[in-house]
């Protein structure tokens, strides 16, 4: 596990974008987790005291696609449920492109960056329905 350097980064949650929706119940999760049939979505675990998890909120920023941000130091359960539903152990910060309903790639920490982020969710776009994931 990577430490996390405690900074005050509040003034940088959420990520910005058309796409960026704040995840705050269970239902919120399983509503963007059901429009993954339709679409890859990326579930982003989000710590805003985390300094790490601050450059990774920088780098999602720059990905072209639906994102649901957990903040999960406000929403810890959330975190879990994420775990749950995606079969991905959590950790924070995580990002997770879900597709037909499963977790086809993650990465967490330093392994978030915009060109994996949007290389995993083009891949998972152009994959076949019955595709093994790509993580």
């Amino acid at each position: 596990m990577v430490p996390c350097i405690i900074v005050d980064v509040s003034e940088i949650i959420p990520v910005t974008g058309h796409y960026v929706e704040r995840i705050a119940s269970t239902e919120a999760l399983a509503d963007l987790v059901a429009r993954s049939e339709a679409e890859p979505i990326v579930l982003f675990n989000h710590d805003p005291w985390c300094g790490t998890s601050a450059m990774a909120n920088e780098a999602m920023a720059d990905v072209a696609g639906r994102i649901g941000v957990i903040d999960v130091a406000r929403h810890h359960d959330l975190g879990q449920a994420v775990a749950r539903v995606t079969r991905v152990r959590h950790a924070s910060p995580q990002a997770i492109v879900v597709r037909g309903g499963r977790a086809v790639w993650h990465a967490s920490h330093f392994g978030i960056t915009a060109r994996a982020v949007n290389q995993a969710l083009v891949a998972a776009r152009d994959a076949p329905e019955d595709a093994a994931p790509v993580s």
